[in-house]
């Protein structure tokens, strides 16, 4: 775990710059409600699809970060399944040089790929050929240009007979008034982290324009729009993870 954000106070717009990058790992647990039991839950989905079946599958992670939520999968998943390929795709130099200090001494195949998802992800038409079986989209979308959403989902390609991806956002409320309640136990949840009412409001108004939520609903359609299904299988105020699927697929195991 890295060094304490609770006295992290961006200055202007938000960025993944390097004062970040050094606090990003307690950042994450702090600001984000059930995050290590969602990985959990993730894992437990993985491993019950894959466990029984003898290849060697292939992971992408979509906005890797630090990659602390990416290893504490892989410990849980490695001791039962095995990997020919992880590719991480990370936007922040910052980010990049964090986790790949954290992948060093791994024996997993690990390829940290500096790439900025507003561009789509046409390389991965090379990567791999019979699609990702595992592809994690967690609290990445939401930063992403609202324009160029649905081409990262279009690009995705999950394996043409078995794949998941794993959507976790935080979603805006369906209406002011859902929103205006959410944001305020939200904002009384960080608090009783640790955080200031100062370092949350300085935190909210850095991140405005920059991370922009879509409400459930609509993050649902989009995905039907690109051809995916997809169920909340966890959900606590603003944050919701979907196990999502290709519609022509077999579904995974639920």
């Amino acid at each position: 775990m890295g060094a304490s954000s609770l006295s992290h106070k961006p200055e202007g717009g938000w960025a993944f710059d390097e004062s970040v990058a050094e606090v990003f790992d307690d950042m994450l647990v702090n600001s984000i409600p059930l995050y290590q039991p969602t990985l959990d839950l993730i894992a437990d989905f993985v491993i019950a699809e894959w466990k029984e079946k003898p290849v060697a599958l292939s992971l992408l992670s979509l906005g890797v970060g630090s990659g602390v939520g990416l290893e504490y999968l892989l410990d849980r998943l490695s001791p039962h399944l095995r990997f020919a390929q992880i590719d991480g795709f990370e936007y922040s130099p910052d980010m990049i040089a964090v986790a790949a200090k954290r992948f060093s001494k791994r024996e997993e195949p690990i390829e940290l790929i500096h790439h900025d998802l507003n561009e789509g992800l046409p390389d991965l038409l090379d990567r791999a050929h019979k699609g990702y079986e595992i592809v994690l989209y967690q609290y990445t979308s939401q930063f992403v240009a609202p324009e160029s959403r649905s081409r990262v989902l279009s690009d995705i390609r999950l394996n043409e007979m078995f794949g998941m991806m794993f959507m976790s956002e935080k979603t805006r409320g369906e209406s002011s008034a859902e929103e205006e309640i959410l944001q305020r136990r939200y904002h009384q949840w960080k608090r009783r982290n640790g955080y200031s009412r100062e370092a949350v409001a300085t935190k909210a108004k850095s991140l405005r324009n920059v991370l922009m939520p879509m409400t459930s609903s609509e993050i649902e359609r989009m995905l039907i729009l690109e051809g995916f299904q997809s169920v909340p299988v966890a959900r606590y105020l603003q944050f919701e993870t979907r196990l999502c699927w290709r519609g022509s697929l077999p579904r995974p195991r639920l």
